[in-house]
């Protein structure tokens, strides 16, 4: 569900050509596909929020890190994902990225260069009720959140990581989540 731009691909690999060590990874930014979708306040929100993801802090001039390892738009070594794949434990999506990252920085001093210019769009119609389901899928949350507390301990808690696996907050119980439109 991910667009590329003409000429993401090139941005990613002049990158790492100007900077080849291992511990170097790419991020691009990811928006919303305008042209393939219609993209509603709400999800416009979702974006701005930082709920989906926190492209707003890096484009206010955060600096990237692990908590960005965002596999939409990510490029880094091959050999450095071949020796550090993955945890296979996550039977579902949500955090396994951010995982790998926190694994990444911990071992390798993970270096995220941010790369606005290497674009992507998000083709992923959603509303409010469709994120609360998501958000609330009881088995996966708890999945996820034992998964990352074993592996990242306290770094892992929602307090440090903007990510729809720890938006619980949003949609409370989401019982009457189709009363609502934003």
């Amino acid at each position: 569900d991910i667009l590329a731009s003409p000429d993401l691909v090139f941005r990613h690999l002049e990158l790492h050509q100007r900077r080849p060590e291992m511990r170097i990874a790419g991020l691009g930014l990811t928006r919303w596909n305008e042209s393939d979708q219609t993209v509603t306040e709400f999800m416009r929100w979702l974006d701005e929020s930082g709920l989906q993801f926190a492209y707003g802090d890096l484009l206010r001039g955060e600096r990237p890190n692990w908590k960005h390892f965002y596999t939409s738009n990510l490029s880094l070594k091959t050999r450095l994902l071949q020796t550090n794949p993955f945890d296979e434990s996550f039977s579902r999506y949500g955090m396994e990225d951010l995982e790998l990252g926190y694994r990444l920085e911990q071992k390798y001093g993970l270096e995220v260069a941010f790369l606005p210019a290497a674009a992507a769009g998000h083709l992923h119609p959603t509303d409010f009720r469709r994120t609360c389901e998501r958000v609330n899928r009881q088995p996966r949350t708890q999945e996820i959140g034992e998964i990352v507390r074993r592996r990242m301990g306290d770094v892992g808690s929602c307090d440090n990581v903007h990510r729809p696996a720890c938006s619980t907050s949003l949609c409370a119980r989401c019982d009457n989540c189709h009363a609502i439109q934003l």
